[in-house]
């Protein structure tokens, strides 16, 4: 079969152009320095790349939730230690105040220390996050806990509820605690509020009104600590899981690489062939036309 000049035309074309879609690919690659620019280039490997995707999305938002969350047991757990040592400052003015020596001056200024050391403690169960949101007040977020009433007394308010953030896969952590989880009920402030008001007014105190006001420093005490020992371990698990989820990051980031990623040097020494190739073809199709033509006039 023979094969004409237009024939030959045409095949070269066809063979220029698959040059150039080459060329034109290697030179994409390189600038978006991938391997796969479209899914067609490779199916599978584009399902695989769109799934770990996924995945590093899903371990963003668990860092981010990480990061948030430990900032917020770091804040509170800050509010704690100074509501431990101010408990402590209160039970030590209780005992002072046990003293039967001290002379009236004494026991009404111990009670104004008291009156105000009381409105430190509400002030620390009332603390808001960096948001505004009351920290200690369960889902009622935008209710103060504690609350001073008319009479002189102190309510709660809230609830018990706990707010849960996810930071790893299968892994929740608590986001808060509760005032009723630190004081239980309001008994045991309106207790100490009691015998400062009293002490500062220069009214005896019974022994019943000392005990009670002791019991709660104790009862508190206990509360806050065995709270921040919960907040120790939520801190450590953010930690760990931490570490668990940067791993996997760089696990499959670089997966990710392997399948979509472009071997600069590999597409280097494709990107020369191909234009090797490109100049070899357009001389030899150049002079072929050249020499049909002068074929052609020839005859």
């Amino acid at each position: 079969m023979r094969i004409t000049n237009y024939q030959m035309d045409q095949q070269m074309l066809l063979n220029m152009q698959r040059n150039w879609s080459d060329l034109n690919q290697v030179n994409m690659q390189l600038s978006a320095n991938r391997r796969v620019l479209n899914p067609s280039d490779d199916p599978v490997a584009s399902i695989q790349s769109m799934k770990l995707d996924q995945q590093l999305q899903q371990l963003s938002v668990y860092q981010q939730n990480s990061k948030r969350l430990g900032g917020a047991l770091q804040t509170e757990d800050g509010i704690l230690k100074s509501t431990d040592s101010l408990i402590q400052s209160i039970h030590e003015n209780l005992v002072q105040l046990g003293d039967g020596a001290l002379s009236p001056d004494d026991k009404k200024a111990l009670g104004q220390s008291l009156q105000q050391k009381v409105d430190q403690l509400v002030s620390l169960m009332n603390s808001k996050d960096s948001s505004g949101s009351y920290i200690f007040a369960g889902s009622q977020v935008n209710t103060a806990p504690v609350v001073h009433n008319a009479d002189g007394s102190f309510s709660f308010q809230g609830d018990g509820q706990k707010r849960q953030v996810t930071i790893g896969g299968g892994m929740t952590l608590d986001a808060n605690d509760t005032l009723a989880e630190l004081m239980g009920s309001p008994d045991g402030l309106n207790a100490i509020a009691t015998l400062a008001n009293d002490a500062a007014a220069g009214k005896s105190l019974s022994q019943q009104e000392m005990d009670e006001a002791g019991k709660a420093c104790s009862d508190t005490l206990q509360s806050v600590d065995l709270v921040r020992n919960k907040i120790g371990g939520r801190l450590r698990a953010i930690e760990s899981v931490g570490k668990a989820n940067d791993a996997a990051k760089v696990s499959q980031t670089q997966l990710k690489e392997q399948l979509v990623g472009l071997d600069y040097a590999d597409a280097v020494v494709r990107l020369n062939t191909y234009q090797i190739t490109l100049q070899a073809s357009e001389q030899v199709f150049t002079k072929l036309n050249q020499l049909s033509l002068f074929n052609y006039m020839g005859h």
